[in-house]
Formats: structure tokens, C-alpha cells, sequence
């Protein structure tokens, strides 16, 4: 058995160092100018970047290896993802890579991590203060990925492609059709629930949940059936903020999620000097497969 080294005591004595636990291997032997180089595009994948030195628990290095490849993979589908859009909150964007590597790596320190795709459908609308406005429906799908760390509480953090919006009505004194001017915003919405697991029944159980998401407006489309369109792409904003409520089942390697979000920030604030007063309410169900 290896030897580990001795140090002088303030008495003299000679005292045996201690060893290091994993987790503290893993804080003092990762270089994390690494994951800001890898963000920036100035270095390239490579596992012989990593520098692990695991002496003192040999027992462990296969364990944090793999979760460093997998940290790694998950920062390359992200920076490729962040190259192709544009996102005027990148900091931001950045600040979420980092928080969701923590959480991985507590996942895998605890053994309580589910990782994996989901797909859904939502149907949304756009409120409006205007009396003489009407808003309907707007039906979508979205798609994304989630990750739950916990079990009978858990968090989960997802990225989610969404497309939302609704459909605004206004009286046509010339026309017995109203106008219609249909907004369609597509964002990357980036939610973190909190859940409590209510009810285990082995191969199923039933939660419910509930936090705040944020989402990143990438793309704006009006589409109206008059020539002129009162609702301009500078009337909308850039960034939406949600409160999610809502219950899940998961059965097997499955889990189904049906959830409402309430708007909490303003869309649309005015338009031509008439408080819209607009916020986005979400109805969604997805579906979602446990791959890890």
C-alpha cells in the first residue's frame, strides 16, 4: 500500500496528510479557464486537455472521466448551438451553461440524475387591455431537452424550442371582417422547476411542480390581412418571463408533464400610443424519455 506523505506539526510532530475525497479532486485538478476557452471557440475538444490527478482515490478516476467526457459533450452541442443563433443575452446564456454543469455534477455525485428529449404541444395567448380588441388561440409544438436531479424533491432545468404568440381581433368600421394580425414569436425557452414526488407506486409515480422560466425571443413573424400592420416588430419584446405551474407522471422510462404558465412580464407594452398591456399565458403537455 502506498505511503502517504508526512508534515511537521506547530509541535514538532509528524502528522499524515489527508486524502482527498472525489468531489474535492474534482474542484482542485479541473481547470475551469477550460469550459470559458471552450465557450469562446478558442479551443477544441480534446480529453487530453482535462488535467485529473486522482492519486489519492484511483477507485473513482474511471467515475469522473466518464463525467467529464459527458460534461464535455454537453458543452460542444452547446457552443455549435450558440454559434448558429444570435442571442443578445449571451452572458446570460452562459451563466445557465455553468449553472446546468453544477448541477450535473452533482447529479452524478449523488446517483440521482435523469437526463433525456421531450416533445409536447402548447396553445398560448396574448392578453390585451383594449376593449375593442379581441385575442385568440395560437396552437404549437415544442421540443427540448430536460434535466431532473433529485428524487423525492428535484430540480430541473430544461431548454425548450417553443413557438408562441396569439392572434389579435380589431372591428373593420369599412368591413364586416375584423382584422386579423396573427404574432408568431419563436423562442428557446430555458424553465427551472422545483418538484416534490406526492405519490410512488414503483414503476409510476405522480409529482407536481412549479418555477420561473425565461425565454429568448429569436424570431418574430405578424402576419395581418390589411396592408398595414399596426403591431411592429420593435413592439415586441426580446425576452418573456413565466411562472410554471403544474403536475407530472412518470411511468418506466416515461414521464408526461401538463403545465400553465402565467406571464409575468409584458410582450407587447404599446402600440401607436394604446396600452396594449399584452403578457403571454401558456397551456402545454410533453412528453418526455428518461435516457439516463
Amino acid at each position: 500500500m502506498t505511503r502517504l506523505p508526512r508534515t511537521k506539526g506547530h509541535k514538532g510532530r509528524a502528522l499524515r496528510a489527508r486524502p482527498l475525497c472525489p468531489i474535492q479532486n474534482i474542484a482542485c485538478h479541473f481547470d475551469w479557464k477550460i469550459c470559458e476557452a471552450i465557450l469562446e471557440g478558442e479551443i477544441c475538444f480534446n480529453s487530453a486537455a482535462l488535467n485529473i490527478t486522482n492519486n489519492s482515490s484511483r477507485g473513482y478516476s474511471a467515475m469522473i472521466n466518464n463525467f467529464y467526457q459527458s460534461t464535455l459533450r454537453f458543452l460542444s452541442i452547446f457552443v455549435a448551438f450558440q454559434k448558429n443563433i444570435n442571442y443578445k443575452h449571451i452572458k446570460t446564456m452562459k451563466r445557465f451553461t455553468f449553472v446546468m454543469i453544477l448541477l450535473l455534477a452533482a447529479g452524478f455525485a449523488f446517483g440521482q440524475i435523469s437526463l433525456g428529449p421531450k416533445i409536447g404541444f402548447n396553445t398560448s395567448k396574448l392578453t390585451v387591455d383594449v376593449d375593442d380588441i379581441s385575442s385568440d388561440l395560437k396552437n404549437s409544438f415544442n421540443f427540448g431537452v430536460f434535466l431532473r436531479v433529485g428524487k423525492k424533491i428535484y430540480l430541473q432545468p430544461e431548454v425548450n424550442w417553443m413557438t408562441r404568440g396569439g392572434v389579435f381581433k380589431t372591428p373593420d368600421q369599412s368591413s364586416l371582417s375584423p382584422v386579423n394580425q396573427e404574432i408568431d414569436l419563436k423562442t428557446i425557452e430555458i424553465p427551472v422547476l422545483v418538484g416534490w414526488r406526492l405519490i410512488n407506486l414503483g414503476i409510476a409515480n405522480i409529482r407536481v411542480m412549479a418555477g420561473p422560466s425565461g425565454s429568448f425571443v429569436v424570431d418574430k413573424k405578424i402576419e395581418t390581412n390589411r396592408a398595414d400592420e399596426p403591431i411592429k416588430d420593435g413592439d415586441i419584446k426580446d425576452m418573456i418571463w413565466g411562472l410554471n405551474l403544474g403536475a407530472g407522471v412518470d411511468v418506466l422510462m416515461f414521464t408526461l408533464d401538463v403545465r400553465y404558465q402565467i406571464g409575468l412580464n409584458e410582450v407587447i407594452e404599446k402600440v401607436n400610443e394604446m396600452n396594449f398591456n399584452s403578457k403571454n399565458n401558456i397551456f402545454s403537455v410533453s412528453l418526455g424519455w428518461k435516457i439516463i
